[in-house]
């Protein structure tokens, strides 16, 4: 006999934009989800699917968008999703998107404040990495890095360093029952591409989830 939690095996994925994210980003990371054979990938071009979508066998969202405008009730099932034990992770510009929805940043659990020029910076494991992600080590992309404003209570998987202070750039926090995990590099396609940053991104789908 199947348990409930053994039903929870789809994972939606809310990809949509202009141009930013990129479309070959997007469909990276459509694809390296898919190729995780334990789950099924459904995909979304918007929250506001939420509003019409039956989550009782979804275990995670992944956003990977760049999107203004949130529904409150839209933002409601986010909420309730991800406060009952739903996982979210959220991919770069994530923490860009519904900019006047001050819920939502209280979800994820930080808000884009700005970025500098398109670098290298190198990702960094904290002293209080989670052993999900301790395996991947250091390793550097070229992309936008992103800084934020952020709740007190994330816990910082990777950081780097800007204008010689730290910044985080992967973290984890819990809400309610549920698991949120964001990474900020995304802004380039070569960088879904980058073995470790996909790892990065498998490893913090599992922990969302579990």
């Amino acid at each position: 006999m199947e348990r409930i939690e053994d039903l929870k095996n789809k994972i939606v994925y809310v990809n949509a934009a202009f141009f930013h994210p990129p479309w070959l980003g997007r469909l990276s990371l459509a694809r390296l989800i898919a190729s995780q054979r334990q789950w099924q990938l459904v995909q979304a071009h918007s929250l506001e699917s939420l509003t019409s979508m039956d989550l009782s066998s979804v275990a995670a969202l992944v956003l990977y968008v760049h999107q203004q405008t949130l529904s409150a009730e839209a933002l409601s099932r986010l909420d309730k999703f991800v406060g009952e034990g739903g996982g979210l992770l959220g991919v770069h510009s994530a923490t860009a998107s519904f900019k006047t929805s001050a819920h939502y940043f209280e979800i994820i659990g930080g808000q884009f404040s700005g970025h500098g020029p398109v670098q290298s910076f190198t990702l960094t494991p904290t002293a209080q990495v989670e052993p999900a992600f301790a395996q991947v080590g250091a390793f550097t992309v070229t992309d936008e890095l992103y800084l934020h404003d952020m709740r007190a209570d994330v816990q910082v998987q990777f950081e780097s360093i800007y204008n010689n202070k730290p910044v985080p750039v992967v973290w984890t926090r819990g809400y309610g029952e549920g698991r949120v995990c964001y990474a900020c590099p995304g802004h380039r396609s070569a960088t879904m591409t980058n073995p470790a940053y996909r790892e990065v991104i498998v490893e913090g789908l599992r922990w969302v989830v579990n």
